[in-house]
């Protein structure tokens, strides 16, 4: 009898630490199956995104590589070659199976500065191959969701960190131009009075004209990102994509929802945030006001009736919907707190790129795990 008992126990570590389950590759660029355990060991191959593999066994081998968290399995491809490989970068085929022939939607929260965390979770879902169809986003989420249906497959972490770049060099372009006319045209018209009025009081027209050209006024930004999106209209752009803002009515306020017509328009319309913005009028509100807006996966299921829903949550409250919806929902919670505010809104500095990391991270190994609930 004690025999028997030893037999089954092993045979139950063996069942378990064979696993011959089949995987995907997911990786940007190639994975590196080695000979033992860790990063250091001798590469014998390299594997490369969407390969079919078996992952045959789970090792201890637990590190961080490239800022994400995982640990080393050994597999063998199509080749028959065996090995070991960073699990972070495998997808399993019954994830995978979960997102086949689906349509999926990306719905992106608000969260002011928080909301840089979209650009990590965008890169954990082209490194999973999920292909979203449509992306609904409100506030910063829609200013991140306008840069993914505008310019699909991009370096999102790049990309913002450009546009950002191009609006501060575009700030300080206008100034110079409005101090040099305004500066030319002052000058000339105090120069009919005195000559030296017209010098100097030329320079001063300029320096106040330059001060009055603020990066925080929204029309500059609307004007910018209008010019950066070369006028594109929503119904024309490759994702489908939608944003809300609310507007005053009479005593309250009403939820509109923009999915078509100018996509600068309407995401300037979603970001309309007095704590960020010099604002034009105080009747279009930020969607961040109201807990159902702020994550907006009802309205998503509503408008582009999607099977899945993957919503990246950077509020730091849970989405508020009804659980009974017919879209399935894979929520995303992200939170960081951040200290230098202006490099993280400029997407530049450290800071910023640890946001994007963690981030990145973070959403891999949490949308791996909400999928079982699919």
């Amino acid at each position: 009898m004690k025999k028997i008992l030893i037999l089954l126990l092993l045979l139950f570590i063996i069942s378990n630490c064979s696993k011959n389950e089949p995987a995907l590759v997911s990786v940007m660029t190639h994975l590196t199956l080695r000979e033992q355990p860790n990063k250091l060991s001798r590469p014998i191959k390299k594997l490369y995104n969407n390969q079919r593999v078996t992952i045959l066994e789970e090792t201890e081998n637990f590190e961080y590589i490239d800022n994400v968290f995982g640990q080393y399995v050994k597999i063998k491809d199509s080749d028959g070659d065996k090995g070991y490989v960073f699990d972070a970068y495998l997808v399993k085929e019954e994830f995978a199976n979960k997102f086949k022939n689906k349509r999926i939607c990306l719905v992106l929260s608000t969260g002011g500065l928080a909301g840089v965390s979209h650009i990590g979770a965008l890169r954990a879902i082209n490194y999973l191959n999920i292909t979203p169809n449509c992306v609904y986003g409100n506030s910063t989420g829609a200013l991140i969701g306008s840069l993914y249906a505008r310019y699909p497959n991009q370096d999102y972490q790049i990309l913002y960190s450009n546009l950002m770049s191009s609006y501060f060099q575009f700030i300080k372009n206008k100034k110079t131009e409005r101090a040099e006319e305004d500066g030319i045209i002052g000058g000339l018209a105090l120069a009919f009075l005195n000559p030296f009025l017209g010098i100097a009081g030329g320079m001063l027209i300029a320096e106040s004209s330059a001060a009055n050209v603020n990066e925080k006024d929204i029309s500059n930004f609307q004007y910018f990102l209008n010019e950066y999106y070369n006028g594109a209209r929503i119904q024309n752009l490759e994702i489908d994509f939608a944003t809300s803002h609310f507007k005053k009515k009479g005593q309250g306020v009403e939820l509109q929802i923009d999915k078509s017509g100018n996509l600068a328009n309407a995401v300037i319309n979603s970001i309309s945030n007095p704590y960020i913005f010099k604002l034009k009028s105080n009747e279009i509100i930020d969607p961040g006001i109201d807990r159902t807006a702020a994550t907006p996966i009802l309205d998503a299921c509503s408008v582009f009736n999607p099977d899945i829903i993957i919503a990246i949550n950077v509020t730091g409250n849970d989405a508020l919907y009804d659980p009974t919806i017919k879209c399935k929902v894979v929520e995303v919670k992200l939170s960081y707190r951040i200290e230098n505010e202006n490099y993280v809104l400029l997407g530049m500095g450290d800071e910023y790129d640890s946001i994007i990391k963690k981030s990145f991270s973070d959403s891999l190994h949490i949308i791996k795990k909400e999928s079982n609930k699919l």
